[in-house]
């Protein structure tokens, strides 16, 4: 079995450098590590090119913000391996992250996800033990997880197990098609579709993803940047269809009051022909005298249209000015 770590990383520049280096000291190290820098504005990318020379470390730039789902799919299908794992460019590994998941593997080499436990820690990790009823012991609480049972899946939803850090099999990652927008979160949207696909989960039992909790955690905020960016993007495209259609509409509407002018002027001067003062005249005169209808019974319907005509022209002036 080979293994992929992607650390994804944005903004995050006091941190990635302990993210990979923890990637770096496995026990039993990984096959490759794929940093993606999703267009950091701080130093970032400066951190992460520190590791250019390192022969198990691929770095990939974004020039512009793709957001977690995109950076995500990209740097999974950069990879080479059998499986992989996405690791937060704020958060850190044990030593034995490897080497502990393999041995579940290697009891059950058919699961497509394999999940752990974690030590949760930082500046906001007293808010989050309260909310999770848990204790805190020297700055860190430990928060495990159920087992994949019939009963723990069915409630997924409401307690989620399935983290962004599950050793996950590349198989059922083509299979399901990678990780997409949703309501839900994207790990826990992921794993959803790769259960109900048929794919089988287990939990290794032990704390071995060091979770951090501080003003705003890495997953919180690019799937918060990604949004903003993709409903901008959206907005734009919305404005330029708008613009094009606009546009287009003013030049019909222009095109359009031109032409009904013209022919307005042309009904004016046509009904005077026909021996009327002006249009007031027209609409007053008996239209069915013997003469005129012999002459011209033909010219009755077309006299009566201009004068709808140019009743429909007066409107749509009013209506523009």
């Amino acid at each position: 079995m080979s293994i992929s770590i992607i650390i994804p990383c944005h903004n995050l520049g006091n941190y990635v450098s302990e993210s990979i280096e923890s990637a770096l000291c496995q026990t039993r190290r990984p096959d490759e590590i794929i940093v993606i820098d999703d267009a950091s504005s701080d130093n970032s990318l400066n951190v992460i090119e520190t590791y250019a020379d390192n022969p198990l470390v691929t770095i990939l730039h974004n020039e512009i913000n793709l957001g977690l789902i995109e950076t995500f799919n990209k740097g999974v299908r950069a990879s080479s391996s059998s499986h992989f794992v996405v690791l937060s460019a704020d958060d850190w590994m044990d030593p034995e992250f490897i080497s502990k998941h393999l041995e579940v593997a290697r009891e059950k080499p058919n699961c497509a996800m394999r999940y752990c436990d974690f030590v949760v820690f930082g500046s906001r990790v007293e808010e989050f033990a309260e909310k999770n009823n848990l204790p805190v012991i020297n700055g860190e609480c430990l928060l495990s997880f159920p087992d994949a049972t019939p009963d723990a899946l069915k409630n997924i939803k409401t307690k989620n197990m399935l983290h962004g850090t599950s050793l996950c099999s590349r198989e059922w990652f083509d299979k399901v098609g990678g990780y997409r927008k949703s309501e839900l979160p994207e790990d826990l949207d992921f794993g959803l579709r790769v259960i109900d696909a048929g794919g089988q989960v287990t939990h290794v039992p032990i704390p071995l993803l060091h979770y951090r909790q501080h003003s705003i955690s890495q997953t919180q905020s690019q799937r918060l940047q990604g949004e903003v960016v993709e409903d901008l993007q959206q907005q734009i495209q919305r404005l330029r269809e708008s613009e094009k259609h606009l546009n287009a509409s003013v030049d019909e509407r222009d095109h359009t009051i031109a032409h009904l002018e013209q022919n307005a002027a042309f009904s004016e001067q046509f009904i005077m022909l026909l021996g009327f003062d002006s249009i007031e005249h027209a609409r007053q005169q008996d239209t069915d005298r013997p003469l005129r209808y012999k002459l011209f019974s033909s010219l009755r319907s077309i006299t009566k249209y201009l004068l709808r005509a140019y009743d429909y022209v007066a409107r749509r002036r009013r209506d523009h000015t």
